[in-house]
């Protein structure tokens, strides 16, 4: 049986404190979006029909995942825009949550850093969400490390 996205990007470890910890993600939708340069990155969408505005893209921060946007009902960011109506989208970039994990014997190596973040991760998933939404301009939220990537000169697309 082939292994799902999830269990292939989560390592049993990590599944198995999420469950101890009672951590579990809102009614979202989970897709796998190709970095330009081939890495799987794990974007979730909250939606709330029907929507208002531009869509809003939460990023974590450096040891953080999407699920500092979704931890629990009463604390979430993404739950709590998409409830104001707007259609919100998180995302893991590489090696981070549900994305694609680099290894020393698999295809994907430890050999990137921040500016593949800025240049090769967010740009696929702002063009990804955009394509879903069909609009034109997003609203971004990053958190610490997350943030950076829009200030920089042509950072982000």
């Amino acid at each position: 049986m082939p292994m799902s996205w999830d269990q292939r990007h989560i390592r049993k470890a990590e599944q198995k404190r999420l469950q101890q910890w009672g951590i579990a993600e809102g009614n979202c939708t989970m897709s796998f979006v190709p970095a330009h340069d081939g890495w799987q990155l794990a974007v979730s969408g909250y939606s709330s029909q029907p929507t208002k505005g531009l869509p809003v893209l939460l990023c974590h921060g450096m040891g953080a995942n999407r699920l500092t946007f979704d931890l629990d009902a009463d604390i979430s960011l993404a739950r709590y825009l998409a409830a104001q109506g707007y259609d919100v989208y998180t995302v893991d970039l590489r090696a981070h949550g549900k994305s694609e994990k680099p290894s020393w014997t698999g295809r994907r190596k430890w050999n990137w850093g921040f500016n593949d973040y800025v240049y090769q991760d967010l740009p696929a998933v702002i063009d990804f969400i955009l394509a879903e939404t069909g609009q034109k301009q997003l609203n971004f939220v990053g958190h610490s490390m997350g943030g950076h990537p829009v200030v920089l000169p042509g950072g982000a697309r």
